[in-house]
């Protein structure tokens, strides 16, 4: 998924709980934001990988491969547990929610995330839909993707209630 979607399906829950009063929320609104891209700080050419080329490219030195670690659910989790425990939630947990919906949009892509569920599902690829059913990154299904949750989004931050 483009580093576009990933940004706009990590706020469409955002929207449905908040409306447009998310835009007062720049607590929540920036860290969802950032960790929504941060998950592809593994590969040079992302968005994310040109904005801290020093560190994608210390990756790929290292050999860690694009959807590697920074893609394993175990991650968000422990940040998720540890914001809770230690700062009450906040910032570290949005940006962990973030992540996790990174997650979930390369899980709908023909590539789905390998291990995701390290250490305990190591090698096996997770996805959310049917091989069929899933997009490849810069398609035309994926732009109908994106649309689609843009319109979810403005009528989320327009008050409708569509459900």
């Amino acid at each position: 998924m483009t580093a576009k979607g990933h940004v706009i399906l990590a706020i469409t829950p955002l929207t449905a709980a908040y409306g447009s009063s998310l835009i007062a929320m720049p607590e929540v609104l920036i860290p969802v934001v950032l960790g929504s891209l941060f998950n592809d700080i593994d590969e040079p050419a992302s968005y994310i990988g040109r904005k801290f080329f020093f560190l994608s490219g210390l990756f790929r030195e290292l050999g860690l491969k694009h959807r590697g670690f920074t893609h394993f659910l175990i991650i968000p989790l422990v940040l998720m547990i540890l914001a809770y425990l230690a700062f009450e939630g906040g910032i570290l947990f949005w940006f962990a929610f973030g992540m996790l919906m990174h997650d979930i949009g390369d899980m709908l892509t023909k590539g789905g995330i390998v291990s995701f569920f390290y250490p305990f599902a190591e090698g096996k690829r997770a996805a959310l839909l049917p091989e069929p059913l899933r997009f490849k990154t810069f398609s035309f299904t994926e732009k109908i993707v994106i649309f689609v949750l843009i319109l979810i989004n403005l009528v989320n931050t327009m008050g409708v209630n569509y459900v």
